[in-house]
């Protein structure tokens, strides 16, 4: 998908789009959070936490409509918070992980996609948008 020639418009204009960015290096969750919300054009907002633990306190006070996660991280990893997400909420959720997905592929019922870092961060932002798409929370303007 060529995202950099689409627009996209809400399916409810009324709010915007909420992410849960969670990765314990600080400096991942700036770039990509930076890069995101610069090549959206559409209502976004990103809540940044450091690691699993914060991610769910986050969660339980706040409505989101995407996850992005680390996998290895303190506290509470990756897949536990997204198995814990989904037992709440079926929203989607994808893995920003060094792992390899050969390694993970048990755990994809956890989660919607696996990206191994050091993926781009326009396929971070496309796999963003494909999953708002699935998952009707913006549509593509024809």
């Amino acid at each position: 998908m060529d995202s950099e020639n689409n627009f996209y418009k809400f399916t409810d204009d009324s709010k915007p789009i909420r992410i849960l960015m969670v990765d314990d290096e600080p400096e991942t969750l700036v770039i990509f959070s930076h890069y995101i919300s610069r090549r959206a054009n559409f209502k976004l907002e990103i809540e940044l936490c450091e690691n699993g633990k914060i991610a769910l306190e986050c969660y339980e006070n706040k409505q989101f409509d995407l996850v992005i996660s680390d996998i290895n991280m303190p506290e509470i990893n990756g897949i536990t918070l997204a198995k814990i997400i989904r037992s709440k909420n079926n929203i989607p959720i994808i893995f920003f992980t060094a792992f390899d997905s050969f390694y993970l592929e048990g755990e994809l019922e956890s989660a919607d996609l696996i990206i191994q870092k050091p993926g781009s961060a326009e396929l971070l932002f496309n796999s963003v948008i494909e999953l708002l798409e699935k998952y009707s929370l913006i549509q593509t303007k024809s």
